[in-house]
């Protein structure tokens, strides 16, 4: 299985389609969420915690989250199966990804 998340270039993984036994997720969610679960470290990869640096800055990722998944969306149309994380806790992304898989690979078995 490969899973994509929304913004990933397909250089990357276009070669992978066209194997056996090759199941390819397009992971999508909407640009506010991606925002929302970014995480943002220093120069020594520390986290910064401070929401303020990452608000004052909403407008331009904002913008660019958007055009990159508009970008993305051509990008990733050669993968059939979709799925929409639509914020989902990680948990449940899992167990959904789980039973999308259990049912496309169903007729094959």
């Amino acid at each position: 299985m490969v899973a994509v998340r929304p913004i990933y270039y397909a250089r990357f993984f276009n070669a992978l389609l066209t194997r056996e036994n090759i199941v390819a997720i397009d992971l999508q969610d909407s640009a506010e969420h991606v925002f929302e679960r970014l995480v943002f470290t220093d120069e020594n990869d520390e986290v910064i915690d401070d929401p303020f640096y990452k608000y004052e800055r909403q407008k331009s990722y904002m913008s660019q989250l958007r055009r990159d998944i508009q970008d993305f969306k051509r990008a990733h149309k050669k993968i059939e199966l979709k799925y929409n994380i639509d914020n989902k806790k990680p948990d449940d992304v899992a167990a959904d990804l789980a039973a999308l898989l259990e049912r496309f690979l169903r007729p094959w078995r």
